[in-house]
């Protein structure tokens, strides 16, 4: 992976990656998206095994000034995201996040508000909207997916598995 192609799918048909795993102790790490924008969706499916801890990496972004990505919320087990390493973000707590249960989550980021979604396969799905401006940021760090490696809190690595990550570099609609 070494960006958001013109399409908008990180990786094409001709390149794709996809893993399942189960995150112990480091989290995989791909390049760098080098993607500028405030117009995004980050989609994965995940299926926590453990109660996991507030703020815990699911798809992530850091350098040393910057933080952007999709996480658990404010409180364990809930979706939330952080964009430009705001505090109205990296503070927001979405819905709840089941365990043991496989859930589609997925963030839609655009320049007035984010849109935080899980539906899972017991057929419950939640739309949370943010109403948080979020702007520009351009992806140099790090891409980790299943953990946040670069934060200062140990213990951000997710605690089951994940399948289907993907990266939009625009902010696509269940429509």
């Amino acid at each position: 992976l070494i960006g958001l192609p013109s399409g908008g799918a990180l990786g094409s048909q001709q390149n794709r990656l996809a893993n399942t795993f189960v995150t112990t102790l480091a989290s995989p790490t791909l390049a760098p998206l080098g993607a500028g924008t405030n117009n995004m969706t980050i989609v994965a499916w995940i299926n926590p095994q453990t109660n996991d801890v507030a703020s815990t990496g699911l798809v992530m972004q850091r350098t040393a000034t910057q933080v952007d990505g999709l996480k658990y919320g404010n409180s364990a087990n809930t979706l939330g995201y952080n964009w430009a390493n705001n505090s109205a973000t990296y503070n927001y707590t979405g819905t709840a996040i089941p365990t043991n249960l496989w859930s589609m989550v997925a963030v839609v980021v655009t320049g007035s508000n984010a849109t935080l979604y899980v539906g899972n396969t017991n057929g419950l799905f939640s739309v949370v909207q943010s109403g948080i401006t979020n702007t520009n940021q351009i992806w140099g760090g790090p891409l980790a997916i299943g953990g946040d490696p670069g934060s200062s809190v140990v213990g951000l690595s997710f605690g089951g598995y994940m399948s289907s990550v993907a990266l939009f570099s625009n902010a696509l609609s269940v429509l």
